[in-house]
């Protein structure tokens, strides 16, 4: 009422709401949404295969829920739909039903508006008793149900009728009875819309206060949440930096007692270089004094060696030769003097050779002398 909106949106409206009713297994509300998707596929975007569907969908959802007002309605739009292809034998036995159920639901308007749609079937085939009989069953309706859109579709309905039979006086009443039912229901919509007018100002009035209360409490929730997450994220650094200051701490203390183990391990190396550095002077020494005796021990074998090529060698090689000759020569004179040769070479080589016993004393003398290591 408030915001009208086109055939297009209006789809798109149902959709959503027998989306949802699906969702939540409301198969009545899920009949009625159909209903409307049918009627709009067939009158605005004529689509009839796709409103067949949805009707033969909405009309077992009905029936399962016993759903009569909407079987009501549901049949009266088939038989707009047969009547509009040319079957109005089909359509006035759906107008029938639908007459009954909507009587037997209550909905007299509709009773009312399947009545109207016989009367013109029957007019259009020139059946005007029926037409009188479905525009009286009509007038009957309205004024059970004391409703004035009622009333004067009934009247406005009988004037059509009688009009058509010929009978003006009769019409001329009825379409009077129907005016004055027409100016009743527009005074009472003037006065209704006046009322809704005041109401939805009222309403809107009371909306915008609601909704500036919402957001005024809005504000004051998120105040308060901001509040606490200041709260949280104050007390977070805080935290963080009692951390901080918790691991500085810490580490000082490890580096210290690490630099401690290092300055101890360094004193302990030093201590141990220094030690090295003694035993590496005492080792020298000690090498050095020992290579000076082996360097000695060394020349006394050069001149063992040397005298005893030289001092011991060479008398007995005169020695040997001179008994070689002596036993080669026959001369008695020539033997004798070779054989007193031969001994003072005898003489020289024993000479020599204390000489050597001597040298070899004092080496064993010396070999037994202990070598410091």
């Amino acid at each position: 009422i408030m915001m009208p909106i086109t055939g297009h949106e209006s789809y798109k409206l149902f959709a959503a709401a027998f989306r949802l009713n699906l969702k939540h297994g409301w198969e009545s509300e899920q009949a009625r949404n159909l209903l409307n998707l049918a009627i709009i596929n067939h009158w605005f975007f004529n689509n009839p295969a796709l409103a067949r569907k949805q009707f033969a969908r909405c009309s077992t959802l009905a029936v399962k829920h016993r759903l009569n007002k909407l079987l009501g309605t549901l049949l009266d739009n088939n038989a707009s739909i047969l009547r509009e292809k040319g079957k109005p034998d089909e359509a006035l036995v759906l107008l029938q039903r639908a007459d009954s159920l909507n009587v037997a639901s209550g909905n007299i308007s509709g009773a009312i508006f399947n009545l109207k749609q016989t009367a013109a079937i029957l007019m259009a085939k020139h059946d005007i008793t029926r037409a009188k009989s479905a525009a009286k069953r009509a007038l009957e309706l309205s004024h059970k149900c004391n409703m004035k859109s009622a009333e004067a579709c009934a009247n406005g309905l009988a004037a059509s009728v009688f009009e058509a039979a010929g009978d003006y006086q009769m019409a001329y009443t009825f379409l009077k009875l129907h005016q004055a039912a027409n100016d009743s229901l527009v005074a009472n919509q003037a006065e209704q819309s006046l009322r809704f007018s005041k109401v939805s100002t009222d309403f809107v009035k009371q909306k915008q206060e609601n909704d500036l209360l919402k957001k005024a409490q809005d504000l004051q929730s998120q105040k308060a949440k901001i509040q606490n997450w200041l709260l949280v994220l104050v007390g977070s650094l805080f935290c963080l930096a009692i951390a901080i200051v918790l691991i500085l701490v810490t580490n000082i203390r490890k580096r210290n007692s690490l630099m401690e183990k290092l300055q101890v391990q360094n004193d302990a190396i030093n201590a141990q270089n220094l030690q090295i550095e003694e035993l590496n002077a005492m080792l020298e020494t000690k090498v050095a004094t020992t290579s000076s005796m082996l360097t000695e021990r060394t020349q006394q074998i050069l001149d063992f060696a040397s005298y005893n090529s030289h001092m011991v060698r060479g008398p007995l090689s005169r020695i040997l030769g001179l008994a070689y000759i002596i036993n080669k020569t026959d001369e008695v004179e020539e033997k004798l003097v070779l054989a007193q040769k031969m001994e003072e070479s005898a003489f020289e080589m024993d000479k020599a050779i204390k000489i050597l016993n001597r040298k070899l004393e004092i080496a064993k003398t010396l070999e037994k002398a202990p070598i410091s290591t």
